[in-house]
């Protein structure tokens, strides 16, 4: 699986109909709702605003939209980029002005697969699905915990010091049972999180 580097914006022009190609990180269906909403507000005279999304929150949900556009010739071409480049909780938009000219089915999908190809293709980095653990450990253990976290690149992302140290981390089951021996308690909560490797 992969993850977007960057949220990119490029432009194609095919008989002279515009192209205007946008790719976001999107982690959640409200998320989504509301990048449709923004970009329609931010296109309001464009002829077509179509997307494509795939959005793990816990579960893979993945969505075409040929926005006016013969069916299966916008949304489903730009689902096949993000697809090929296996990305995950990315949503890509194609906005097209018609140019006066129709490309007809087989052009309208190269133009748009092309269009969605611009932002997507090379702007991946790969990533690996991590859980929220939260964990309790002696002070004694600490530097400990510190060094093999370090060593695997695994961040503490929120620590409180009581009577025993309480901290949160994501990693998977592999990089968990590293520090698991060092540790009195521990919960692994629903909650995922992707990672860079």
């Amino acid at each position: 699986m992969n993850y977007l580097k960057e949220e990119k914006e490029a432009k194609l022009v095919v008989e002279r109909s515009k192209f205007l190609s946008y790719c976001f990180v999107c982690e959640s269906l409200d998320v989504q709702a509301e990048q449709i909403r923004t970009m329609k507000k931010i296109f309001p005279s464009a002829t077509h605003v179509c997307y494509a999304s795939i959005i793990d929150d816990g579960d893979v949900k993945m969505y075409a939209n040929d926005d006016g556009e013969p069916s299966g010739t916008a949304g489903l071409p730009i689902l096949s980029v993000l697809k090929e480049n296996q990305m995950i909780n990315t949503i890509c938009f194609v906005v097209r002005y018609f140019g006066g000219v129709k490309l007809g089915t087989s052009g309208l999908i190269k133009a748009y697969k092309e269009s969605a190809n611009l932002v997507v293709d090379n702007n991946s980095c790969p990533v690996s699905k991590k859980s929220l653990f939260i964990a309790k450990c002696e002070y004694t253990n600490l530097a400990k915990i510190q060094h093999v976290l370090s060593k695997n690149q695994i961040k503490i992302e929120k620590s409180i010091y009581d009577e025993k140290i309480t901290f949160e981390i994501y990693a998977n089951d592999e990089e968990f049972k590293l520090i698991e021996p060092f540790l009195v308690e521990f919960e692994k909560k629903s909650h995922i999180k992707y990672c860079a490797i």
